[in-house]
């Protein structure tokens, strides 16, 4: 045989097995199911439910990836609001730009977050603002009766 010959063989050979690929994915489409015994569509039913059993199963770990993910930033971005709002309330200290631009490019805090804290920051000033002035006559009303400790 000669190389020609070879060559023909394995092109008669392609466009056949590329024939036999047609009706094949036809048939996985529903199209052209006429030529089918009846075993042959409860083959390919089964086939079917199999490969969109696999779909499915890959469509529940991508979207338990996305909500593992997000999970993460949610817990992050708490963690860094907390991180700020202690410090805010420990130091009694506003958060000012340089502190929110700090935490900003270290941890990627968003304007939003630090305009949140300073909100929050603003309303605890104003509730320990608001009490001072309470604090105060109690404790003169304490040291009129001769009590140094608020807490006794």
């Amino acid at each position: 045989m000669d190389i020609q010959q070879k060559i023909i063989r394995e092109m008669t050979r392609m466009k056949d097995e590329r024939s036999r690929l047609q009706i094949i994915m036809s048939q996985c489409m529903g199209e052209d199911l006429t030529l089918l015994s009846l075993q042959d569509v409860t083959n390919l039913e089964q086939h079917l439910e199999f490969s969109l059993y696999k779909v499915r199963l890959r469509k529940q770990e991508l979207l338990d990836q996305q909500l593992l993910e997000m999970r993460r930033r949610v817990c992050m971005r708490n963690s860094v609001f907390f991180h700020l709002l202690e410090h805010l309330i420990s130091e009694q200290l506003g958060c000012d730009c340089v502190l929110c631009f700090k935490f900003q490019q270290e941890m990627h805090v968003s304007e939003d977050l630090c305009l949140m804290v300073r909100r929050i920051h603003f309303l605890l000033n104003s509730v320990i603002d608001s009490l001072f002035p309470v604090y105060l006559v109690l404790m003169n009303l304490l040291s009129a009766r001769g009590a140094t400790d608020p807490v006794s």
